[in-house]
């Protein structure tokens, strides 16, 4: 109300009529416009300003239901009991499912859209396996050590073994060379199958093999033979290719722990090697089972396990 403070100053100071009329006319501009200003009480009550929206929220139905432990009328739309049938999914003549939501009114749930069942697919119930089917556990084969060589080459051989002049084991006296510790200096032997183990190894197989096809070549008893327990002194592939098939099976048995069908395709180089080395001896076959002896022993199947 600053105009009508400066009217009074005015009419203290005894100002003209002029200057009182201007006053007065600025002080009913001023109140005029105060009262065009419009005025926007909110409702404490329902937090709606427009009146509109107050209105229309008078007018709305109210559920004068109690809340559960709560004295208090609350006032909330009351939802249509009987509300209008839609589809509920792509099955025929769907049956909707009503259930209810707390206290409120019931609802229509919808079916759930469930697949077909196709045949040849997950739905059909087709048989799978759990687990896939492993190979069995295995390891790197190892090579023998001195004393399980010897052992093996004596079991082989029917008790001949590598031995020298004076009938001492080799083995025993090239320990040192072929890796044996001496727990001074070694205390680990060494086991790798290098170039000088295979050249003592091979002076061993012949060794022991030529001795072992002169003794049998002596025995006139096949159940008595070592190498020739399954033909005569005189069977070739020629003359006996059954019996040589079943002798080479009881080699491989003997010298590798292997137990082959005479008719395998495996026993193949084998016979290659027993007729071959039979030709080129001017057609002796306790040479040919000689030939064959060397190469078992040679072989990693028998010094190795």
């Amino acid at each position: 109300m600053n105009a009508w403070n400066r009217a009074t100053a005015l009419i203290v100071r005894g100002c003209s009529a002029a200057a009182l009329v201007c006053c007065i006319s600025a002080c009913a501009k001023e109140a005029t416009d105060v009262q065009q200003v419009p005025t926007e009480v909110s409702d404490p009550g329902t937090g709606l300003e427009n009146p509109a929206e107050r209105k229309a929220a008078d007018q709305a139905p109210v559920d004068e239901t109690p809340r559960q432990g709560a004295g208090e009328r609350t006032q909330r739309p009351v939802v249509d009991p009987a509300p209008q049938a839609r589809p509920n999914g792509p099955r025929d003549n769907p049956t909707p499912r009503t259930g209810g939501l707390g206290t409120g009114a019931s609802v229509d749930l919808e079916p759930l859209d469930e697949p077909e069942s196709q045949s040849g697919g997950l739905a059909g119930g087709v048989a799978v396996d759990a687990a896939p089917t492993l190979p069995p556990p295995t390891r790197v084969r190892r090579r023998m050590n001195l004393d399980q060589l010897e052992a093996a080459l004596l079991a082989a051989t029917g008790g001949i073994g590598w031995t020298n002049s004076k009938g001492a084991s080799e083995f025993a006296a090239l320990s040192l060379t072929l890796g044996k510790p001496n727990y001074t200096d070694v205390t680990n032997e060494d086991l790798e199958p290098g170039a000088l183990f295979q050249k003592f190894l091979n002076d061993a197989a012949q060794s022991a093999c030529k001795k072992l096809a002169a003794k049998d070549a002596a025995q006139p008893t096949a159940s008595k033979r070592v190498l020739m327990s399954k033909v005569g002194l005189k069977d070739t592939r020629q003359s006996n290719p059954a019996g040589v098939d079943a002798n080479l099976a009881a080699l491989m048995l003997r010298f590798h722990s292997r137990s082959v069908d005479p008719k395998a395709s495996e026993l193949e180089p084998w016979r290659f090697l027993f007729e071959t080395a039979t030709k080129v001896s001017k057609n002796k076959p306790d040479q040919g089972w000689r030939a064959v002896c060397v190469a078992l022993v040679l072989h990693p199947h028998f010094y190795t396990y």
